[in-house]
């Protein structure tokens, strides 16, 4: 599973990248995810990374508070998360949850990955800064999305889609996908 293992730090570095770019004074700035400003975004972040750590009995990384330190919050969530991925006995642990049944670095494939390069640029657009992505990670991303759009937006984690301008490059069309305007 190491191409999961690069693919998760790859998309990690991309989002580590956005959030050192982050002012102080940014930090209350609305996002494009409803009812969270950049603060918001990382702490979702760092839950969601807690909450399937913790289904490998890893939930606990001693990081400080998001609030107090965002960036330590998410390096300290970054690591653990690496560290299951790169521990075989760890990674390739079958789990069966609500959203179905494989092994622990395929959840973190296909939602906590995904939701990095999304959220690099939410927290980028919240933040005022710039919101290029990784074209690589888009495309990815843009596929997986695709292939999940019903139940995403049934669960409420997409917006509804939104138009793009026929002939849009790649991250406008993923993001419209989602429901964000670039």
């Amino acid at each position: 599973m190491t191409h999961i293992s690069e693919r998760y730090r790859r998309r990690a570095d991309q989002f580590e990248s956005k959030l050192a770019a982050v002012t102080p004074d940014a930090w209350n700035r609305p996002s494009p995810c409803p009812d969270w400003d950049a603060l918001g975004v990382v702490r979702h972040l760092v839950e969601s990374s807690q909450f399937f750590l913790s289904w490998v009995e890893m939930g606990e990384t001693g990081g400080p508070a998001v609030g107090n330190d965002p960036m330590g919050a998410w390096r300290a969530l970054r690591a653990g998360v690496e560290q299951a991925l790169n521990d075989p006995a760890v990674a390739d642990r079958v789990l069966e949850r609500s959203m179905g049944t494989m092994p622990f670095a395929q959840f973190v494939d296909q939602y906590l990955s995904f939701d990095l390069v999304v959220h690099a640029w939410d927290l980028a657009k919240a933040a005022g800064i710039d919101d290029q992505l990784n074209p690589v990670d888009v495309r990815e991303v843009k596929t997986q999305a695709e292939s999940m759009v019903e139940i995403g937006r049934k669960m409420g984690a997409f917006g509804p889609a939104v138009d793009a301008t026929d002939g849009a490059e790649e991250q406008t069309q993923l993001l419209a996908l989602l429901g964000r305007r670039r």
